[in-house]
């Protein structure tokens, strides 16, 4: 069913692949490309609707785009923009259309800004430690800035923007990084409200490289100076996120383990679970437990 995540992310990423030819050859004919490869992946999922201002971030950092001009620069993307606002455009009416987008009489904006930066450290804290992983995340109805998540929420974000700019000195591979994520992750974080749900796990397929670029830099930093200590880290990592992985294949083996598994998380945040657990049952033709769910 998320086939789609998969397919956008990688046009995505050969479009970007065939941008970076463009800017090393400066031929048209990789242009181009990366338009077309850009065009297939909004048609896999709109959410690569962020790739224009992901070229610009390549511009700031690796590339040196704006050394020919910031006015060159965004002239150039103008064409990854007009696609963009198009596929935006049309994917807001077809959920619209569908009822899918939620008005903001139902989540007024102070509750989504919240949601929002709650998202953007939530994704965080998921990819640091993958644990309770869950099909579907509940949204919280009544977000509150006095809520203890919300405050870390916001300070998470707050710290990692200021260390960013700081290290601007050293570096512009932190901020652009940054960046990249917020950028990413700006559809889904809630601001625009599609579904029911608070998060998904496939959200950060693309949102996801920053922080891993990040780590592999890090180690390689600490592989110059201690090949050892960077070799272990390495080893540690694959044995944990190996044995995390097979853990969460098992979760995902039939629909009766997949929501017996959203019940553990969620017993009492999400109703779907239990419902869909019933439906799961009912589909086994174990009634008695089906009924069970259902109450």
């Amino acid at each position: 069913s998320e086939r789609k995540d998969v397919l956008s992310a990688l046009f995505f990423l050969l479009s970007i692949i065939s941008y970076l030819k463009y800017k090393k050859a400066s031929k048209p004919l990789p242009y181009i490309g990366s338009l077309f490869l850009f065009a297939l992946s909004v048609m896999g999922k709109p959410m690569s609707i962020t790739l224009p201002a992901v070229l610009l971030i390549l511009d700031f950092y690796p590339l040196a785009g704006f050394k020919a001009g910031v006015k060159k620069a965004l002239v150039e993307k103008v064409p990854y923009f007009a696609m963009s606002i198009i596929f935006a455009g049309i994917t807001v009416w077809a959920q619209g259309s569908d009822n899918a987008i939620a008005s903001l009489d139902h989540h007024p904006m102070g509750s989504m800004v919240l949601v929002a930066v709650r998202a953007l450290a939530f994704y965080i804290y998921k990819t640091v430690i993958p644990i309770n992983l869950a099909p579907f995340y509940p949204r919280d109805l009544a977000p509150s800035l006095s809520g203890v998540e919300y405050i870390a929420s916001f300070a998470l974000v707050i710290a990692i923007t200021a260390a960013s700019i700081w290290l601007l000195k050293r570096s512009r591979l932190p901020l652009a990084l940054w960046l990249f994520y917020l950028v990413t992750l700006s559809p889904v974080i809630g601001v625009i409200q599609v579904g029911s749900q608070a998060a998904a796990d496939r959200y950060t397929y693309i949102p996801g490289l920053a922080p891993f670029i990040l780590i592999a830099t890090g180690v390689g930093w600490i592989s110059n100076r201690h090949k050892g200590v960077a070799t272990a880290l390495a080893l540690i990592s694959a044995l944990v996120l190996g044995a995390l992985t097979i853990r969460q294949i098992s979760i995902w083996r039939d629909y009766v383990s997949l929501w017996a598994h959203e019940v553990a998380v969620y017993p009492d945040e999400a109703p779907i679970g239990w419902s869909n657990l019933g439906l799961a049952y009912k589909d086994r033709g174990e009634l008695d437990k089906a009924v069970a769910n259902y109450n």
